[in-house]
């Protein structure tokens, strides 16, 4: 397993952007996160993940502070929906749909 320190920007609906890898973000770092997510209206939290981002296994998550709170926007719920969209990105792919070009890749007759 790769290990990787990311500092991320979780959104409230599980979107994400990596502030910094391996070092703590810059305050302007910070403020041009912030000011984007005012833009959207998007409430977010500054986080620490711990492990291999695109492989399988469990990431630690350790939430540093809110970038932008909105009411009725939470943490658990915000740390939930990037989890599944993390599990979405990183499932294999589905054995019973047949790609052409794998097909005859692998010498499978269709």
């Amino acid at each position: 397993m790769a290990f990787e320190q990311r500092w991320m920007a979780i959104g409230e609906d599980g979107r994400h952007v990596t502030l910094g890898r391996h070092s703590e973000p810059t305050d302007d770092e910070l403020a041009a996160a912030t000011k984007a997510l005012e833009a959207q209206n998007v409430a977010a939290w500054l986080v620490v993940v711990e492990g291999d981002y695109w492989g399988r296994r469990k990431l630690d998550m350790v939430m540093v502070r809110p970038l932008l709170e909105r009411e009725g926007r939470t943490w658990p719920d915000a740390q939930a929906a990037f989890l599944e969209r993390r599990r979405s990105a990183t499932a294999p792919a589905d054995p019973a749909v047949s790609d052409p070009v794998s097909d005859a890749v692998m010498g499978r007759k269709r």
